[in-house]
């Protein structure tokens, strides 16, 4: 059972840094064209990019958090953050393209 739970906690938190992660780089390539260029001329399409980096930082990080053995983490309470990061990301979101269509 402890494995399963290490395997759970790791794959969790990659999820919340993933999520972290995808905010981050849509909000990042709304404000800076050269990065947005870039996605697209590396990845044929600036969703595609951020798809892509996202899925890497969420496949590196699981083995990460597994081999910390984050067994003493409370599995509830991690969910309950993952909730939490998933409606704060849709806020976050929403804001800023509420702002950005009106300026």
């Amino acid at each position: 059972m402890g494995d399963k739970k290490s395997i759970l906690s790791a794959i969790i938190i990659s999820s919340i840094l993933a999520l972290a992660d995808i905010v981050f780089l849509t909000i990042f390539g709304e404000l800076n064209q050269g990065f947005k260029s870039w996605l697209t001329g590396t990845f044929s399409h600036h969703w595609i990019g951020k798809s892509v980096i996202s899925v890497i930082v969420f496949m590196v990080s699981v083995p990460i958090f597994y081999i910390l053995r984050l067994r003493n983490v409370n599995t509830t309470v991690i969910i309950w953050l993952l909730v939490a990061v998933v409606n704060l990301s849709f806020g976050i979101l929403l804001a800023f393209f509420l702002f950005e269509v009106n300026h």
